[in-house]
């Protein structure tokens, strides 16, 4: 590369970073010259493949390697695990007629538990409730020991 074509990519750079705020100019000007003597290196019938500029995320679980192993890492799908999510369940109460009578968050996964055989945690059901209240599928009221109850509306 000759001094012309040296000056020539200054003055590129130079542009380049006077797009940007002042406190970041300097970075962007060594940036934007970076970028451009590495198009340089390449005629331009030799300009590298360019990756897309959209990742796509891989589905399922990496498995690295054990330490000594190549670091090549793949993917392998998710299991599915069969059991339905808590709007689902939740849902199929609220259509089998369960909250006629009020329920506490309590009776609801002890139901889950001994009829259906699905355990779900407080934390896992709460929020689906709550969808349910505001979607005015349910309705809930405090009971003498402070816990919700609810019920069909």
């Amino acid at each position: 590369m000759d001094e012309k074509q040296l000056k020539a990519l200054f003055e590129r750079a130079s542009k380049i970073a006077e797009s940007v705020p002042q406190s970041m100019q300097e970075a962007a000007f060594n940036r934007a010259l970076n970028l451009l003597l590495k198009e340089q290196e390449f005629e331009p019938d030799e300009q590298p493949d360019k990756k897309p500029t959209g990742h796509a995320k891989p589905q399922g679980r990496k498995h690295r390697p054990k330490t000594g192993q190549a670091e090549k890492v793949r993917f392998t799908p998710k299991a599915q695990s069969g059991r339905p999510g808590p709007k689902a369940v939740l849902q199929e109460l609220v259509n089998g007629g369960f909250f006629k009578s009020p329920k506490t968050i309590g009776d609801i996964q002890s139901h889950l538990a001994k009829k259906k055989g699905q355990h779900y945690k407080t934390t896992e059901l709460s929020p689906t409730l709550l969808r349910l209240i505001r979607d005015e599928v349910l309705d809930r009221d405090e009971n003498k020991n402070g816990q919700y109850e609810y019920k069909s509306r």
